[in-house]
């Protein structure tokens, strides 16, 4: 009896030691599953957009490299936030991408998916539970930053501020994906929606919709966005999802 006794202790903690472990290799799998297919639907229905309208719509940012403007010029504030100033003059409307078949492609793509639920405010509406946004992912990593510091760090897209980021408009699928700031070049996307972790670089991530004339439209990875601590780039996710 004492002999069973031990072999079932050791059992026991032999499992205790592995189980999370297990766990959490499974969780990941359902993650790169869930990606995979939520990024498979938004790329698949932008392809059958451009397919239906029979011509590329002018609404995607350039790809890297075939933007024929240069670099916008940070003028900074005082309180850490940057201006972003055109070179010499105006910023042109197609500074990003063009814009002009934006209503016609948005209408067309959203056709594409079987939205179940939309929101004009993504919390308040119901859509999405309350995420972090990407000052206070800054703070979190390093509590020395000043409000000026995090100001600075973040300015480029003020959408991610967590203020700001929970009120954006949003859509629900069947497959209980959420796309926030849907009608944006670059939307974000809960892979599984309310069920969480609804954390950056586990469930969210921001995709960028990229292109040319000739090569036509495409979901792109190589953005960046916030990452919750022990999250993935959207890159990173990617790879791992299609590549591995």
């Amino acid at each position: 009896m004492a002999e069973v006794l031990i072999t079932l202790g050791i059992i026991g903690i032999v499992a205790a030691m592995t189980l999370p472990s297990l766990i959490g290799k499974w969780q990941e799998k359902v993650l790169q599953a869930q990606f995979k297919k939520a990024f498979n639907i938004i790329n698949v229905a932008t392809q059958k957009t451009v397919a239906d309208l029979g011509y590329v719509p002018g609404c995607y940012y350039w790809v890297k490299g075939d933007s024929p403007y240069p670099s916008l010029e940070c003028e900074k504030q005082d309180d850490g936030n940057c201006i972003y100033k055109y070179p010499g003059g105006d910023m042109p409307s197609d500074y990003y991408g063009p814009n002009s078949d934006c209503s016609v492609f948005y209408e067309a793509f959203e056709k594409n998916l079987n939205i179940i639920q939309r929101c004009q405010d993504a919390e308040e509406d119901g859509c999405t539970v309350h995420y972090k946004g990407s000052d206070t992912i800054l703070k979190e990593s390093d509590d020395s930053l000043s409000q000026e510091d995090i100001n600075a760090a973040t300015t480029g897209d003020i959408t991610l501020k967590e203020d700001n980021f929970n009120k954006v408009k949003a859509i629900v699928l069947i497959d209980g994906i959420t796309i926030l700031d849907y009608r944006n070049h670059h939307p974000y996307i809960d892979i599984n929606g309310k069920r969480g972790p609804n954390k950056w670089g586990y469930d969210l991530y921001r995709v960028i919709r990229r292109g040319t004339p000739k090569k036509g439209i495409f979901i792109d990875t190589d953005i960046s966005h916030p990452v919750d601590k022990g999250g993935k780039t959207v890159s990173e996710m990617y790879e791992q999802s299609f590549l591995h």
